[in-house]
């Protein structure tokens, strides 16, 4: 790596306003936004854009995840998880019947996985090679 202001300037794409910035293990930044698609900007700068035309469930995700094995997923709060695997974009609309994922965290140094669902007021954590645990949110967060 250089020294700072050795690096030539990247701009994100003009009038995007970020809701959640993600950086991989590749060095690649990825972006969510309100309404407007997930834009991937690569450590020499290309952008790619991903939308609903090119597979995303809708084009507003809330957060962002890199797997152990290198995959990308992305939730919102209306349609599921997307996993992005060998540059193909898969749709999840439920991680298991009556389980519909609106945010999904990993903790660091593990291969645990925290999904959250909201609509249904309960979060899972995955765990490798052991069946999931369910945690019920006794006052999911706008419930009154």
């Amino acid at each position: 790596m250089g020294r700072i202001g050795s690096e030539p300037d990247h701009h994100f794409p003009e009038g995007l306003i970020p809701r959640c910035i993600y950086r991989d293990r590749q060095d690649n930044f990825w972006l969510t936004t309100a309404f407007k698609g997930l834009y991937k900007i690569g450590s020499n700068g290309d952008i790619t854009l991903f939308t609903k035309e090119n597979g995303l469930s809708i084009d507003f995700q809330s957060s962002v995840l890199q797997d152990h094995e290198n995959n990308m997923w992305f939730t919102n709060e209306y349609t599921g998880l997307c996993k992005l695997s060998n540059q193909q974009l898969v749709y999840y609309p439920e991680y298991k019947p009556g389980v519909t994922v609106n945010d999904i965290s990993v903790t660091p140094s593990t291969d645990s996985v925290w999904l959250y669902d909201g609509d249904h007021g309960q979060a899972w954590l995955a765990l490798p090679h052991h069946a999931p645990k369910k945690f019920l949110i006794e006052k999911p967060l706008g419930s009154g």
